[in-house]
């Protein structure tokens, strides 16, 4: 009766089939029926599970959303934040093959004459992975156009050769950079096979990680930075910031999709990798967001979308990749991105419940926007998109 129950809520169309069969078999069962009804039982316990979103509804809100931010904000720069916006674009482009996202990086890159952000000043200028994420755009769009126009890459190119050459590599003091520098190495590696780019990469993800302590192998997340290493909750739990997590996992999402499974270094970055979706996994809301203090919800309660942007995207890959569990996984993806797309982006395109530029977690609002959420926004969305294929 229970099992009747569900087919009629939720199946009707099958449970008419089933009468038909028995009918058909004057009233007895037949196997075709009992193939049918093992078959449904099949589905209906998947009832309740999360189901994939139409694919042409997401491809249109990211178009609404990065069409709406493009033309409402004037202050576009060549920084960390439009870039962002444009790696999402990319990503999205890539997702969906929509000409327009395309047209959209191709219009900002030429502003900046396909430039790392106030070159030359960041050869040598520590801590600049703030200034060349928007090589990792230029370095995108030049795959996306058949790899044809040189100019996409040259000074990134040349930018990266000069860090390659540089002795430091103590200059990633903040996980941000995880994202903002390091996928780049490995997006150059992959247009020209030099493995230094590969060797500077991981000296510098090593630093953060292991010399500079920002790892924390007990809560299997990353410290913001060296200063937050002994500060603490309101309940007592070490202070890990949404969205500076979120820059880590995104940054090794895509670092591992471009880095050869072979490559002696991929182990390293996949093991971190792993060890926080599974954490990442235990402490998702019941919304599908992730609050800004990871460990205490109740210091920032609202919903956060800059670091649940990020989390669903680096989520989503590691299912589509095969490195994450499709059935542990895709479900919190999922769920994330039924909270973003419900809760945080509005019909006009607008995305909220963006915490501002800062360095550690704190309240929001429903209209609370950037540059940089909307391209996380975008980074989630493309990365939904691949659990299709």
């Amino acid at each position: 009766r229970v099992f009747v129950n569900e087919l009629k809520c939720h199946h009707p169309e099958v449970l008419q089939c089933a009468r038909r069969t028995t009918n058909m078999a004057n009233g007895k069962p037949t196997r075709l029926l009992v193939l049918v009804l093992a078959v449904v039982s099949t589905a209906a316990g998947a009832i309740g599970a999360v189901q994939l979103p139409d694919r042409a509804a997401v491809t249109a809100a990211m178009l609404t959303a990065s069409k709406h931010y493009i033309a409402n904000d004037p202050h576009v720069n060549c920084g960390w934040e439009w870039a962002t916006l444009y790696e999402g674009i990319m990503q999205a482009h890539s997702a969906t093959a929509e000409a327009t996202f395309l047209e959209q990086a191709q219009a900002w890159g030429q502003q900046y004459n396909w430039t790392v952000c106030n070159y030359p000043k960041t050869i040598d200028e520590k801590a600049a992975a703030n200034d060349y994420l928007i090589g990792s755009v230029c370095s995108q769009v030049y795959k996306a156009t058949g790899s044809a126009e040189e100019k996409y890459i040259a000074n990134t190119r040349t930018f990266l050769d000069a860090e390659v050459a540089r002795s430091s590599v103590d200059d990633y003091w903040w996980i941000d950079a995880f994202f903002m520098g390091l996928p780049i190495f490995t997006d150059m590696y992959n247009v020209t096979r030099n493995g230094r780019y590969l060797d500077k990469q991981f000296e510098l993800f090593n630093d953060t990680t292991v010399a500079r302590g920002m790892w924390s192998t007990n809560d299997s997340l990353y410290w913001r930075d060296q200063t937050y290493i002994h500060q603490r909750c309101p309940n007592g739990q070490g202070v890990f910031w949404a969205r500076g997590n979120g820059w880590a996992f995104a940054g090794l999402a895509r670092i591992l999709s471009v880095l050869p499974q072979s490559h002696k270094y991929y182990g390293a970055y996949k093991t971190k990798f792993v060890a926080m979706a599974s954490k990442l996994k235990a402490i998702q809301g019941n919304d599908g967001f992730w609050r800004a203090s990871l460990l205490d919800a109740n210091q920032a309660p609202n919903p956060e979308s800059t670091g649940t942007g990020m989390f669903v995207f680096g989520m989503a890959w590691g299912v589509s990749s095969g490195i994450l569990d499709r059935s542990e996984y895709q479900s919190v993806a999922l769920k994330g991105w039924n909270g973003l797309f419900s809760k945080a982006y509005h019909p006009d395109g607008l995305v909220g419940w963006c915490q501002p530029v800062g360095g550690g977690p704190k309240n929001t609002t429903a209209t609370a926007t950037s540059s940089f959420c909307v391209g996380q926004f975008l980074l989630a969305g493309s990365a939904v998109l691949g659990l299709q294929q």
